[in-house]
């Protein structure tokens, strides 16, 4: 331990807070991660039997999936190769298709009690890891399969990394976060706002410079770089399509100062962090300018990789829009320090209480989900929550149909949402799908990939929302109408289809 810490200030996240040992069970090394596969378990039986199918986002993932590459157009690649990986071993199905999001969540959830334990002591820990795995996003979060689910574990492994390097010195510190970070880019860009954190808990706290003199901090960028750079190199080749979508999906040209979206954002804050959590944490908050103020490295470690995130995302919801899930990393640190307090004021029956409700709203939630249904609310209904997951069967179907019909026919679709739905529904057949792109926009990653600049001359299935026939025909030398299919009985145009068939493709 001397060895260690040598030349370095006894002052550090880990050191600050001196908490004493848990009695009991929740001192226990085993009874946290019994209890998150025992959760996962659950999670993962309601993905199993649950009815529903996937999201048009997870089915674009999915037909990522099946052919995996450094990039794509809207993301870095580790959310298709998590379902490369999960659909080889147990099929196609929605279930296995989203199996790696429960599964991060675990890892996510064993990282803050390791490290919640180092900075505030095993009893904080446990509860910390619990919170976390109960909070309402995540409960969410873990029954689909998105970028957030696959980089909040790597944004845990390289905060624990972090505390670690800035602690003792140690290249070997480094050299994790470093592969956290660029393993973290490769699954979301977000990971960048790491490096943010970083710099503000370095400027902020001397002793955590100090393990990070002497160029120490150098030795994270080899790993970093090495993993980050296939996706570099993608992005050169195919004229930075994922930064530029990242940078449009920002919104900035439009209206700036939009108080509105400001303040559904902070709202949808509630829902994601848990109104009991979130409280805790601002009144931590609020509190620091106390007497005596707390200045301690734990807490300004904690600040660092919460705070900034948080601010960054209201400013930008304020000057254009942000989606609710774009604040997702701040809440790995903002658990810690909400629950650090609670613990330390020793309000351990509220941290009770609070890991309680949070369990009840959430296993509602999986009986929901289990059911595909929400108990009172028609499936038919425009109050069903799961309505935008139902009805790609009956489209899909349709489409087969045509296709048997008119077997020499291409299938194209105009937009993405129902385009990857049918790739996933009729696939393998469906991954030679097509995008209908007359204005040759790029607006996806099939306007890349999936145009028609080598079909002319074949016959088109057409699946389209418009019933506009001359959008059309002018591309072909006849247009006939292949019927109508309804996916929806509430009415909502947006379930509404037209199939065209095109004789003889002439170009755009």
């Amino acid at each position: 331990m001397v060895a260690e810490n040598a030349g370095l200030p006894s002052s550090s996240p880990s050191a600050s807070p001196s908490p004493s040992p848990a009695p009991g069970l929740v001192g226990s090394p085993w009874l946290l991660p019994l209890l998150l596969v025992l959760l996962a378990g659950l999670r993962i039986a309601a993905l199993v039997i649950s009815p529903l199918g996937l999201q048009s986002d997870e089915a674009q993932y999915w037909v990522w999936a099946q052919a995996p590459d450094f990039g794509y157009f809207s993301k870095p690649p580790l959310v298709a190769w998590a379902i490369a990986v999960t659909s080889g071993l147990f099929g196609d199905g929605p279930a296995a298709v989203r199996l790696a999001a429960p599964l991060a969540h675990v890892a996510t959830a064993l990282l803050v009690w390791r490290l919640a334990s180092r900075l505030y002591g095993a009893r904080a820990g446990f509860w910390s890891g619990l919170a976390f795995a109960t909070m309402p996003g995540v409960w969410f979060s873990a029954m689909i399969m998105s970028t957030d689910a696959l980089l909040l574990p790597l944004w845990a492994l390289a905060l624990f990394g972090f505390e670690r390097a800035t602690t003792t010195g140690r290249p070997m510190w480094w050299v994790l976060v470093g592969t956290a970070f660029g393993a973290g880019l490769m699954a979301k860009y977000a990971m960048a706002y790491f490096a943010l954190g970083a710099l503000i808990y370095l400027l902020w706290e001397p002793s955590a410079r100090a393990g990070a003199r002497g160029g120490r901090w150098l030795w994270a960028l080899p790993p970093a770089a090495l993993l980050f750079a296939p996706n570099m190199l993608w992005n050169a080749r195919h004229h930075w399509a994922s930064f530029g979508h990242t940078a449009a999906n920002a919104n900035l040209g439009g209206p700036l100062f939009n108080p509105g979206e400001l303040g559904e954002f902070a709202l949808s804050q509630v829902a994601v962090f848990g109104p009991f959590l979130l409280l805790a944490f601002g009144w931590k908050l609020f509190s620091l300018g106390g007497k005596p103020p707390d200045r301690r490295p734990a807490t300004r470690f904690l600040i660092a990789f919460s705070v900034p995130v948080l601010a960054l995302m209201l400013g930008q919801a304020f000057l254009s829009r942000a989606h609710a899930n774009w604040a997702a990393t701040a809440y790995v640190a903002a658990t810690i320090l909400a629950v650090g307090w609670l613990v330390e004021g020793r309000r351990q029956i509220w941290m009770g209480a609070i890991v309680a409700v949070q369990a009840v709203i959430g296993m509602g939630f999986l009986v929901v989900v289990g059911l595909g249904a929400v108990p009172g609310v028609e499936p038919s209904s425009s109050r069903d929550p799961f309505k935008a997951l139902r009805g790609w069967d009956q489209l899909v179907a349709a489409v087969a149909q045509a296709r048997a019909t008119y077997p020499d026919a291409l299938v194209v679709a105009n937009e993405r949402e129902y385009l990857v739905q049918l790739m996933y529904g009729l696939a393998p057949d469906g991954l030679a799908f097509r995008k209908w792109n007359p204005g040759r926009g790029t607006h996806d990653h099939f306007d890349l990939f999936s145009g028609l600049e080598g079909d002319k001359g074949r016959d088109l299935i057409i699946v389209t929302r418009s019933r506009n026939q001359r959008e059309f025909a002018r591309y072909g030398s006849d247009l006939v109408d292949l019927g109508t299919v309804t996916t929806r009985s509430d009415g909502d145009p947006r379930g509404t289809y037209k199939l065209w068939l095109v004789h003889g493709f002439a170009g755009y």
